[in-house]
Order: C-alpha cells, then structure tokens, then sequence
C-alpha cells in the first residue's frame, strides 16, 4: 500500500473525492426527495385550486 518515506498523495487525494462524490451523491438525493415530495403536495392541492393549473404547477429546472 504505502512504502515506506513515500509519498501519500494519490491516497490522500483518492480519500477527499470519494468523500466528495459521497456529499454531492446525498445532496442530490436530499433535493430529489424534497423536489418529489413538494410536487406530490401541489398536485393534490391542484384539485380544488381556483388558480388555473398552469400557475400552481413547478417548473423543473
């Protein structure tokens, strides 16, 4: 793995991205449940909306 007086950079560096992959993994998760969950809630709101539909729905960006 590491010899000895070498130099750990390959596997400090592997360590820092696979814990940045891992953060932007569970954000995008976290914003695609909330995004699920804030949609589900304003289509059922949407049945007895005076607005019309196209007002109340989101738009994804």
């Amino acid at each position: 793995m590491l010899t000895p007086g070498g130099r750990p950079a390959y596997l400090v560096y592997g360590f820092l991205l696979v814990i940045y992959f891992v953060l932007c993994w569970l954000i995008s998760l976290v914003r695609r449940r909330r995004e699920q969950h804030f949609t589900r809630h304003l289509t059922r709101a949407d049945e007895g909306s005076p607005l019309p539909r196209a007002m109340t729905q989101v738009v994804p960006t």
